[in-house]
């Protein structure tokens, strides 16, 4: 475990070449608090504002990885705020995130919606976890464009993924956490967005 936290420590924020090896540590080393805590904010800081590493991860089912990290390590608040955040980047419109889609449907699926409310009751005054998770949670449940229903040729309503996740968030007590947050931390503004 030395050796490897000392290459966690090595690993250049800039170096692209090094996430497809953070991604394999974390997958191997997941039981390993302090490991998955070093990994995951490398992670986080890869994901957060470049659109290939947020690939890289999708591509390598770096969304289950980091859901079973959260899984495991529910007390640890640094897991859990940068789990939130992994799957904040991942799941969010930006023009630049086309996988935004596929990885929703991923979070889901993995059980992230879970996760992210279980950081989210687990930490209620720690306001990263507060902003990353509300800001998945919006981005799982949000409709634009065309993805609000899919209408079957015998007039049937089916839901969408993203109708299907606001009722997940809506049976988990999502709602109430989104909305305690937002009152807690009432000054800011990227959680009342």
């Amino acid at each position: 475990i030395t050796r490897i936290k000392d290459y966690l420590t090595s690993v250049k924020k800039d170096d692209l070449s090094q996430l497809p090896t953070l991604m394999k540590v974390l997958q191997l080393m997941y039981a390993s608090r302090d490991v998955a805590v070093m990994t995951l904010g490398l992670i986080f800081e890869f994901v957060r504002d470049t659109a290939k590493c947020r690939q890289i991860v999708a591509q390598q089912g770096g969304v289950k990885d980091i859901v079973r990290v959260m899984a495991l390590h529910l007390d640890s608040i640094d897991t859990q705020t940068y789990g939130c955040g992994c799957l904040y980047a991942l799941s969010c419109f930006r023009p630049d995130n086309p996988e935004k889609d596929s990885n929703s449907v991923s979070i889901a699926q993995s059980g992230g919606i879970g996760s992210l409310i279980q950081a989210m009751d687990g930490f209620p005054t720690c306001r990263e976890v507060q902003q990353w998770g509300t800001g998945a949670l919006r981005h799982l449940a949000v409709e634009i464009g065309g993805n609000r229903r899919e209408v079957s040729q015998g007039g049937e309503v089916q839901l969408t993924m993203r109708g299907i996740n606001k009722r997940m968030i809506t049976k988990s007590g999502g709602i109430e956490l989104i909305v305690a947050g937002m009152l807690k931390f009432s000054d800011d503004l990227e959680l009342l967005e």
